[in-house]
């Protein structure tokens, strides 16, 4: 927030549309009333409901898995085909690597910024 706030300090659009804000308009009460009924705010999703998705997602997969055993076979030994078939080095695996890993970084630092965590 005080990173936000620092940047509008000389935003002149920011500075210009505070000052020609139009006069409340008088509603008698009406938003008030309405903001009332509305109903109280849901909390947030359970902490065990993430972990649980994922590992009944893992168990449906492997439950697939193992009702098409030939098909999962067929699946796995066109892949060791298709990765054999290409030649690749060492180096061109560590730039794959290395790519791979800032990508991942990248985004881990993207998503972990203070501006998107919620404040609590």
């Amino acid at each position: 927030m005080e990173r936000q706030a620092m940047a509008n300090k000389g935003d002149w659009l920011d500075a210009q549309l505070r000052a020609n804000r139009p006069a409340p308009i008088a509603d008698d009460g009406f938003a008030a009333r309405v903001m009332a009924a509305l109903p109280a705010a849901t909390r947030a999703l359970p902490a065990w409901r993430r972990p649980a998705l994922v590992v009944l997602w893992a168990l449906a997969a492997i439950g697939l898995a193992l009702s098409l055993p030939d098909a999962t076979l067929d699946v796995a030994r066109q892949g060791y085909r298709l990765f054999t078939a290409i030649p690749v080095s060492v180096p061109q695996l560590a730039v794959a690597m290395v790519a791979a890993a800032v990508v991942m970084w990248t985004i881990a630092g993207y998503t972990l910024r203070r501006e998107l965590v919620p404040a609590r």
